[in-house]
């Protein structure tokens, strides 16, 4: 217990003041928050006690009390140069007992005492004054006991009670945690704050404030896949913080994501594609189950073949022969500007360096975890798919839950884009019911990929 003690009794060097008889204009003391605005700040802050008609009052003592699940009391004093008699504050039941002798009736603002509270937890309280005497005006100085100490006995009938209520401490507004506002395909949005026991509404309806439904309670990271205005507030204890809205727009070959982190093999170095020839000039794709979506692709120049006449359409693909074909198929030009900041950058084959620009300037491809690109690993599954859905903004599936049974096998960064692929006939798992995240990706399966998200 938090207690604090003066005296016992109001103990003055004076005559036996006379109770008031209240008549009309009776002095009245009150509790006011118009001083302190609402809500009060999170830390310390003051309650003013004030007093109408006051010309009279030469003593008074209070009984006050708080809730001490959201305050604590650090002190009371009172305002007019007097001198104080008891003063007990105890935090563990919420009470304030204050007596005070007053020297000046000129009151500031009619300001008779203050109380400081510190907030210590975020809600709606009450601070109350349940008990109020006052007693008369000094007496003249011949009706003065000189030196004489007495107590002054109170009138319990002079009691008043006056109470407030209002918002102790505020609550922070929550803050958006996402990598960029423009996206090409889906990205995560959540939150953080600063404070326990909170909880955060919000709404992805465009422009609507989450003040009623539907509106969801933020409980983990969740994925938009629309131009969206996600707006969101905090609340503890029925104090809500105040509203923020941030808008995020998918814009084909938009944002960035997740690149996968693993450390597939490298093939041997890349052999750039040659000048075109006729398409039944090729010699390796006549009776190939790929053949008619290399036919496609080369009329339309995305897919060349070799000098030799060949197609090689079972050879694996690297990752900087992806990002050229996908930047063809997706109508993108490959960048004038060829700098690129990746570590590797230096290994990047100059033919390929505008596409790999202009598809990391669009967010398709992000690279590694340690700054590099690698331009002659081969690239999986999964990093097709992923960069095949964001290049054709492919739209994000609805509640398809993925069965391979290796499904655990899957990276996170590319379930939402493999389920929409698996959806719109893109893509497809083996015969034994297994997907493969991280198998390599011949020249045939590519163009399979990219003819289908053509729609050709």
């Amino acid at each position: 217990m938090i207690k604090k003690s003066l005296s016992g009794l109001l103990i003055f060097s004076i005559m036996l003041c006379c109770p008031f008889v209240f008549a009309e204009q009776s002095p009245v003391i009150y509790l006011d928050i118009s001083d302190i605005g609402k809500p009060a700040g999170n830390g310390e802050f003051e309650l003013p006690i004030k007093a109408i008609n006051y010309s009279q009052i030469y003593s008074y003592e209070l009984l006050l009390n708080f809730d001490s699940e959201y305050l604590e009391a650090v002190d009371i004093t009172g305002n007019t140069g007097g001198y104080e008699g008891l003063k007990e504050i105890d935090n563990d039941t919420g009470t304030i007992r204050y007596q005070y002798c007053i020297h000046d009736n000129n009151l500031s603002n009619n300001v008779l005492a203050k109380v400081t509270f510190e907030v210590i937890e975020v809600g709606i309280t009450e601070v109350s004054i349940d008990k109020t005497s006052m007693f008369s005006t000094k007496p003249e100085e011949d009706d003065m006991q000189g030196g004489q100490t007495i107590e002054v006995d109170y009138d319990s009938s002079s009691d008043y009670t006056s109470s407030v209520t209002f918002t102790a401490g505020t609550v922070a507004a929550p803050k958006f945690v996402y990598d960029k506002t423009v996206f090409p395909y889906s990205m995560e949005v959540s939150f953080e704050w600063p404070d326990d026991g909170v909880k955060i509404y919000y709404t992805t309806r465009d422009g609507t404030e989450p003040k009623a439904e539907p509106k969801y309670e933020y409980d983990e990271p969740f994925e938009i896949s629309n131009t969206t205005t996600v707006t969101a507030f905090a609340e503890k204890n029925g104090i809500k913080s105040r509203m923020v809205s941030q808008r995020f727009r998918r814009e084909m070959g938009g944002m960035s994501g997740g690149g996968g982190s693993y450390s597939p093999v490298v093939s041997q170095p890349f052999i750039p594609q040659q000048q075109a020839v006729s398409p039944v000039s090729y010699t390796d794709i006549q009776n190939h189950w790929a053949k008619e979506y290399f036919l496609k692709l080369i009329e339309r120049k995305i897919i060349n073949g070799y000098e030799d006449n060949t197609i090689r359409p079972d050879r694996q693909i690297s990752r900087a022969e992806a990002a050229k074909i996908i930047t063809l198929a997706a109508g993108f030009s490959p960048a004038g500007d060829k700098s690129l900041s990746f570590a590797d950058a230096d290994e990047i084959a100059d033919w390929a360096k505008g596409y790999v620009k202009v598809m990391f300037e669009k967010g398709i491809i992000t690279g590694y975890e340690d700054a590099t690109f690698k331009p002659t690993r081969n690239i999986t599954r999964s990093e097709l798919v992923v960069m095949a859905a964001r290049a054709f903004a492919l739209a994000q599936p609805v509640d398809m839950e993925i069965t391979f049974s290796d499904k655990g096998n899957i990276p996170d960064w590319a379930i939402n884009s493999i389920s929409t692929a698996i959806q719109k006939g893109i893509i497809s798992g083996y015969d034994d019911n297994t997907f493969r995240a991280y198998d390599y990706v011949t020249r045939a399966e590519t163009s399979k990929v990219i003819a289908k998200c053509m729609g050709i």
